[in-house]
């Protein structure tokens, strides 16, 4: 046979099994300390974000209240909301305080009369608001602040 001839089989055969190498279990050596042009672009960066999450922040809680505005103002013209349901609970919520008037717009005074609640028409009131008088105060319904204060939950 040639010289240069291996067998197939001497080939194919498993290499020796060498012992694994040794892993320290010391500590990671630090990482080498960045280069100044590195070490300015991370800063930057950082800078960057933070001025992008204080933007996305500001904007968020500018724009919120808009789009939670129009999608309501699309559903109740969908579906126009139970106002008699709304002023039921609140009059519950105030039960001890007795009542001396209940205003609302003159469009909505047929669904509360028809619920079996005497009001007020009045007309510098929006469809859907509603001003509860009571003794001891004034009850806000109005759909501006019950919004307003559906956000504020929100936002806490």
């Amino acid at each position: 046979m040639d010289d240069d001839f291996v067998p197939l089989w001497e080939l194919l055969r498993p290499a020796a099994t060498m012992p694994a190498p040794r892993v320290s279990e010391a500590e990671p050596a630090p990482p080498a300390p960045l280069s100044p042009e590195c070490a300015d672009a991370a800063a930057r960066a950082r800078r960057f974000r933070a001025a992008l999450c204080d933007a996305v922040e500001s904007a968020v809680t500018t724009m919120l209240p808009e789009i939670a505005r129009d999608v309501l103002g699309r559903e109740l013209r969908l579906a126009p909301c139970d106002l008699a349901s709304i002023v039921r609970a609140s009059l519950e919520r105030h039960a001890d305080d007795p009542v001396v008037t209940i205003r609302a717009h003159r469009d909505d005074l047929a669904q509360l009369e028809a619920a079996r609640i005497e009001c007020l028409g009045d007309d510098s009131l929006q469809r859907g608001d509603v001003i509860l008088c009571l003794r001891s105060g004034t009850i806000d319904l109005q759909m501006s602040s019950r919004l307003d204060a559906v956000l504020a939950r929100t936002a806490s």
